[in-house]
């Protein structure tokens, strides 16, 4: 049985016509300039529905319905760790093998699981699975 396309559309009184959603789509399901006039969803059949339209619009003009309102989390750049900081998190970065048995708390656990799920997977599959 085919899979039904999402639901894709602009809203062309948000859209700024940045050409984000062009430049960015990785499945290239947009097109036009975006300069002069709003982007059209073109190959709907392309689309992965990652959610990355919906995410980077600066206007929110973009509605997916695989993503309603309110399931995109914008960033919050204040949140954001420095150059500096990543610098010296990747430099000092080191696989220990030395394990403990003090027992993890379930809520550590749960946290740990519920930032993983938000790592990319392949055309959005999500296909990773977590036994604990």
């Amino acid at each position: 049985m085919k899979e039904a396309l999402p639901s894709i559309t602009i809203d062309p009184n948000l859209c700024r016509r940045c050409g984000a959603c062009v430049d960015e789509c990785p499945a290239d399901v947009f097109i036009g300039s975006g300069e002069t006039s709003v982007p059209a969803v073109g190959m709907i059949g392309f689309c992965i529905s990652c959610g990355h339209c919906v995410a980077l619009c600066p206007a929110g003009a973009i509605s997916h319905e695989a993503y309603p309102d309110g399931t995109v989390t914008g960033v919050d750049q204040g949140l954001l760790p420095s150059y500096e900081q990543m610098t010296a998190l990747f430099t000092s970065r080191r696989s220990i093998r030395t394990f403990s048995t003090k027992p993890v708390e379930r809520e550590a656990i749960e946290r740990i699981i519920e930032a993983a799920r938000f790592a990319p997977t392949a055309h959005n599959s999500q296909s990773t699975e977590y036994i604990v």
